[in-house]
């Protein structure tokens, strides 16, 4: 069980990831916005409900580099978006 409760917070990233990389490709800016308040609703709740044993600062740090990454798909997607209308 210990194993499942370390390695759920990064189930969950990667998760999140798939999700934003599908949504930011759609062409809506605000669904871009929906997986990073997912991903924090979602650690909030899990830490409230001691889901994560872990401390409050590596889900802090974990959840700040989780909205990078999702800040980074967003970006992506948008960039390749703007090169193929210009085509």
């Amino acid at each position: 069980m210990k194993f499942l409760s370390i390695f759920f917070p990064v189930i969950i990233y990667v998760i999140i990831l798939a999700l934003q990389y599908f949504l930011s490709r759609t062409g809506s800016k605000i669904l871009g916005l929906i997986m990073p308040v997912v991903l924090v609703v979602g650690v909030t709740y899990g830490y409230m409900m001691n889901y994560f044993e872990l401390g409050l600062m590596p889900i802090i740090f974990l959840t700040i580099m989780g909205l990078f990454m999702l800040l980074g798909e967003w970006q992506r997607a948008q960039q390749a978006r703007k090169s193929k209308m210009k085509e």
